[in-house]
């Protein structure tokens, strides 16, 4: 038993970076080609699989002379690839049947899920004389897709221990699609959908950026870090399973411009540093 486990343990801390499907049929075949045991063990310990492990596959494994420790082992490593799948739809599914692999903003296109890309804006400015309002631009006239009008999104975030006796809830994951700095998100409702107004050149008279107001400052060098109300267009949303969220707009979205902004950005940033924001943009048609 200890060497077992002591294989299964350098299976896993040695497995390489390119899977193959484990079948029946594979243990089966390496059985038959007289490989020994202990390499089986290992073979099976580190490959992902889709065994067979009923009644009828296990006594047609020990009727192919496979060995018993290898088909303990089989029947552990099945086990604990259902309990990943089942672990994955009830954390990480569309409530539908599909489950996502990766955090991220999804939606439905062609019959498939496609992810909204983020992207950093590239340059802000302020406007006005006694109020200046600092502008976030995105360049580029119009974003990758371009979607329909009753579009729905899954947000699906990575796993993250949360607790109400913090303060800031604060999570125990590093980095990803999700983390905004040091912060990561872990709900819908830490975002705002806004429509973005398109910029026109003064010089060929065309539509070349799109931008929102991100702040304020007055002359008193007094700051609003709030994302413009006329920008901010509403959503509704329901959690599906642990981590997915469904996300939809009531009525469907006016063809135009917009992009997903996580609220955390705004928090640290100074003035002139808005273009350290991570947002997440679309259009409708």
């Amino acid at each position: 038993m200890k060497k077992l486990l002591l294989l299964i343990l350098l299976a896993f801390v040695l497995s390489p970076c390119v899977y193959s499907q484990l079948t029946n049929e594979d243990v089966i075949k390496m059985t038959k080609a007289d490989l020994s045991t202990d390499i089986i063990l290992s073979k099976v310990a580190s490959e992902t699989a889709n065994y067979k492990t009923d009644i009828d596959g296990l006594i047609e494994l020990k009727n192919q002379n496979v060995a018993d420790t290898v088909i303990n082992l089989i029947v552990f490593k099945q086990k604990e690839i259902s309990n990943t799948v089942a672990n994955d739809a009830k954390n990480n599914g569309d409530g539908k049947g599909h489950v996502f692999e990766e955090s991220g903003i999804y939606f439905m296109q062609n019959d498939s899920y496609s992810s909204l890309d983020p992207t950093n804006t590239t340059s802000s400015r302020g406007k006005g004389v006694f109020q200046s309002k600092q502008m976030v631009q995105l360049e580029g006239k119009e974003a990758n897709y371009s979607l329909d009008s009753d579009i729905e999104f899954y947000f699906n975030f990575d796993d993250a221990s949360k607790s109400l006796n913090s303060s800031n809830a604060a999570v125990s994951n590093e980095g990803g699609y999700m983390w905004f700095g040091n912060s990561q998100a872990v709900s819908p409702n830490e975002f705002k959908l806004v429509k973005l107004k398109q910029s026109i050149s003064l010089i060929q008279g065309k539509k070349e950026q799109r931008e929102y107001v991100a702040g304020k400052i007055n002359m008193l060098g007094q700051i609003d870090w709030s994302i413009d109300s006329k920008y901010i267009t509403g959503f509704k949303y329901e959690k599906v399973t642990g981590n997915t969220y469904r996300v939809y707009i009531e009525g469907g979205l006016p063809s135009g411009q917009y992009c997903f902004v996580y609220t955390g950005n705004n928090n640290g940033l100074s003035y002139f540093s808005q273009n350290l924001v991570k947002v997440y943009d679309f259009g409708v048609k």
